[in-house]
């Protein structure tokens, strides 16, 4: 299981909310990216963690791409995290987006859209 590169990474992961902040406190870095372009937030997305809302009031950021060229929250739409993705999108200036009349925008939604065609199959494609 990965959990990051940094200590920061890995305590929001955890979920470690007094480790995150004594981080913090000696200058952490939480936009700081990893080999692969991840922060803390897109960390938090990947293991469904809900610490990015204190990641989000320390100073992370939702606009760094990782190397995937993701944001945290079209990560969370591509892995079709529902949870993550409805509270990243509500802190998220981003949203104008993700309801806006551009094409992009359904990039946001790709990977809530298959979990869902994948459930509706199993649901009623299989019957007979």
């Amino acid at each position: 299981m990965y959990f990051g590169e940094y200590p920061l990474s890995f305590a929001a992961c955890m979920n470690h909310p007094d480790c995150y902040r004594l981080l913090i406190a000696h200058k952490a870095n939480p936009n700081a990216q990893d080999t692969n372009g991840n922060t803390v937030l897109h960390m938090c997305v990947i293991h469904e963690n809900m610490m990015f809302k204190l990641a989000l009031e320390t100073g992370a950021s939702l606009k760094i791409a990782n190397k995937q060229n993701l944001t945290p929250l079209t990560l969370a739409a591509k892995l079709a995290k529902k949870q993550v993705h409805k509270k990243l999108n509500e802190a998220s200036a981003l949203s104008l987006v993700a309801y806006g009349e551009t094409k992009e925008h359904l990039e946001l939604l790709d990977g809530l859209l298959e979990a869902v065609l994948e459930a509706k199959w199993q649901a009623f494609g299989k019957r007979r």
